[in-house]
């Protein structure tokens, strides 16, 4: 969604209408008139939580640690939202309004809970979920130190019921190692141990494939 040709450097200010090129794509080149199904992870599930509240043309989603709210993009000098639509910026989550740590391994989660407690209008952040018709299924880790993708997913769920929710016990943010990866030189918490993460990207695997023979076809 970011840093390819003809699209922002960095995670921020992303425009949603990119996603018409993935539709421009299928036209042109898949006959037969099949679902829709679009997969994201972390702020790819927040991306395209947003994308099937614009573009009817997508029947199915399948989010992996997702969000419920709009967040501030990843870009801290060129700070704004996450997300465009139509030229603005969605309201978003000021995430530099939380509670960060420095200490290692870091956990970025306090920081997107706080940052959510001290908005007064954080509900007006919230993705609109109840503007996509597409079927949902919600994968999150109980113990995700990135953010609470296990709340969040309720949230999700509250605003449209027929949402399927799988969290599981002792599993993170990714469903990887044992809850610490280091990235730019850093430990980032992850969240989940060794064998939960295993163990629920082993039963998360069955739950997406089982969620794609009902629903694409």
């Amino acid at each position: 969604m970011f840093g390819a040709k003809n699209q922002q450097k960095t995670l921020v200010k992303i425009p949603l209408e990119q996603f018409e090129d993935v539709l421009d794509y299928i036209h042109s080149n898949i006959n037969e008139n099949t679902p829709i199904t679009v997969l994201g992870a972390s702020k790819g599930a927040e991306y395209a939580l947003n994308l099937a509240t614009k573009y009817k043309e997508i029947d199915n989603l399948v989010l992996i640690a997702p969000s419920s709210y709009n967040f501030s993009g990843l870009d801290f000098v060129n700070y704004g939202s996450s997300w465009t639509w139509k030229g603005k910026e969605l309201p978003f989550i000021d995430l530099k309004r939380g509670d960060f740590s420095y200490s290692e391994p870091i956990s970025y989660k306090a920081t997107y809970e706080t940052a959510v407690e001290r908005d007064s209008s954080a509900k007006e952040k919230l993705i609109p979920v109840k503007k996509t018709k597409a079927n949902i299924l919600l994968i999150s880790g109980k113990d995700d130190q990135m953010w609470n993708s296990f709340e969040m997913s309720n949230i999700i769920k509250s605003q449209k019921d027929d949402v399927k929710i799988c969290s599981y016990e002792n599993a993170g943010h990714i469903f990887f190692g044992d809850g610490e990866q280091k990235f730019s030189g850093y430990i980032i918490k992850t969240g989940g141990t060794k064998s939960g993460n295993k163990e629920a990207n082993k039963k998360s695997i069955k739950e997406i494939n089982d969620f794609l023979k009902m629903h694409h076809k």
